[in-house]
């Protein structure tokens, strides 16, 4: 399985976004595709929309992960493409997590990725 996990913290300070929404197995986020994925080459923007799902982190005190799947069998998934798409050279990524309950009230961030292939290539090997 391939994954694209965005992390936030500390999450008791953003007010109005239902986390409870996505967390844990039979979310009522399950089937939404509530996660905005742009991937920006060049100037131009490709979006991909993606179901997620989430859960308190472990690892990130305050913390709450959103995460979107696929097996890595299905070589079209959207997690593969996005992934693709950074390899081939993209400039930033922006990852928006729309809330479930207020479509209105959005958590995004913008990274940037120049230099950064060879990290994902290395990431990747053997998959």
């Amino acid at each position: 399985m391939m994954a694209l996990e965005f992390t936030v913290s500390p999450i008791t300070r953003i007010k109005g976004f239902d986390f409870a929404y996505f967390e844990g197995p039979g979310a009522q986020a399950e089937d939404q595709k509530l996660m905005r994925i742009t991937v920006t080459k060049a100037g131009t923007p490709t979006v991909h929309m993606l179901s997620l799902g989430g859960w308190l982190s472990a690892d990130v005190n305050d913390g709450f992960v959103f995460s979107a799947s696929h097996h890595t069998r299905n070589k079209q998934g959207h997690v593969r493409k996005v992934i693709t798409q950074v390899l081939q050279g993209a400039d930033s990524i922006e990852v928006a997590v729309i809330d479930g309950r207020n479509r209105a009230i959005v958590l995004s961030a913008t990274f940037p990725l120049t230099g950064a292939q060879p990290i994902f290539e290395a990431l990747l090997k053997g998959i």
